[in-house]
């Protein structure tokens, strides 16, 4: 088949964290660059993160960030050992985007708002002459063999030396990420993996008895492991959230991909580390006191109900059994499971391009020349934290630093 001379070199698709960063870099090495973005403004997504404040990085030492990815993190190493998280963050400042610290390093605007990050790119981009269409919903690529040439675009073929494919994953569909990458790449052979809630929150099973009791309570950086056939599976210490539902919060939906990984997983919690208890008081004194001295009423009760132990109980009055089974509780505090939110309620996705079909140097397809594919469509993800849009950027900067070599 016969196509144009190319009229980019570069074509992005997508408006999110990987597919802005890859068209500024490109576009300071002086490459044409045209954005293609389904929705009427760039960026939709991520304005939505850290509660519209956009929690766009985390300043942990590199090694431990790769850490706290689900998916990944051995993929990455090529990227990270050319730029990494905390060079990605020094890219930022020295461009303008001024961050700020807040608690477990994660980094914000410091205007705290979402939009600020947006406009940033738009105005990189601007100064940069980078062409943007919003309203441009991508139908398919050009592919001559095994060589990408453009896409085509409402009806229209636009061609270029390279494609970038940033379309996201299908999570939070109204934000218009609908999965819309693995359809265009699925022609050219690529495969995606399962697709699961990786950062969502939880329900509870139906048998969890203290749900009234403490919904609306939240925890500071308590010890969580997800359990299943008795084996630890997962782990993290951080906040948590009871609802009326289950549990929210970023503790509990770093907790996501693991329950969906195994079956009849059910959360622990550690309660011992945060309430520590001492029963060496006067035999007089009621237990239900002795817990609400460390803890919130309402938790106290949810540790006698399920210890079976009468709040009136007095200290002395306690059999050996009764502080044996509070122990038990306190130490390991269990929480059946149902599930997790469905993947379009899921604010990051477990699953995406196969990484093994994709150069880690470059983020360039095996299959297909000259089509490079980028963050989140990719089977990466990590916890929330500000770890999911920094390896998106990530991904953007080497794909487009590849361009010159």
């Amino acid at each position: 088949m016969c196509y144009n001379i190319p009229m980019y070199d570069l074509i992005v698709v997508g408006a999110g964290p990987a597919g802005l960063m890859s068209a500024l870099v490109a576009s300071e090495y002086g490459f044409k660059v045209l954005v293609l973005e389904k929705n009427e403004r760039l960026g939709e997504k991520m304005r939505l993160s850290g509660g519209g404040r956009c929690n766009i990085s985390n300043d942990l030492e590199p090694e431990a960030f790769l850490k706290n990815l689900t998916r990944g993190s051995k993929f990455l190493l090529s990227a990270f050992s050319t730029f990494d998280n905390l060079t990605l963050n020094d890219y930022l400042e020295q461009h303008g985007l001024s961050l700020k610290a807040e608690d477990h390093n994660r980094l914000f605007p410091v205007g705290e708002n979402a939009n600020e990050v947006v406009s940033w790119f738009e105005n990189q981009l601007a100064g940069n002459d980078v062409e943007i269409r919003t309203n441009s919903d991508v139908e398919k690529l050009l592919v001559d063999g095994a060589d990408v040439k453009g896409v085509s675009v409402n009806g229209e073929e636009i061609y270029a030396k390279k494609v970038f494919l940033a379309c996201g994953s299908n999570a939070y569909p109204q934000t218009g990420s609908n999965g819309s990458g693995y359809r265009l790449v699925k022609p050219l052979g690529h495969k995606t993996t399962d697709l699961m809630s990786a950062v969502a929150p939880l329900y509870y099973a139906k048998k969890f008895r203290p749900v009234d009791l403490l919904k609306g309570l939240d925890l500071n950086d308590v010890p969580i492991k997800v359990i299943s056939e008795n084996k630890t599976v997962f782990e993290i210490k951080h906040d948590l959230l009871f609802t009326h539902f289950g549990l929210s919060g970023p503790g509990p939906m770093a907790c996501a991909l693991a329950i969906n990984e195994h079956e009849h997983a059910r959360i622990r919690l550690d309660l011992s580390e945060i309430y520590p208890l001492d029963f060496v008081v006067a035999g007089r004194i009621k237990i239900n006191k002795v817990l609400t001295a460390v803890m919130p009423q309402r938790m106290a009760w949810a540790v006698l109900n399920l210890a079976n132990v009468d709040e009136s109980l007095k200290i002395a009055d306690m059999y050996k059994e009764d502080f044996e089974a509070i122990e038990r509780v306190m130490h390991g505090f269990e929480i059946p499971i149902g599930g997790t939110f469905s993947i379009d309620k899921s604010f990051v996705i477990g699953g995406g391009i196969a990484l093994d079909e994709i150069k880690p140097k470059s983020f360039e397809s095996k299959k297909v020349k000259n089509l490079h594919i980028l963050g989140e469509t990719l089977d990466l993800s990590g916890f929330t934290g500000g770890y999911n849009i920094a390896i998106a950027m990530i991904s953007g900067y080497i794909a487009a630093t590849s361009l010159i070599y």
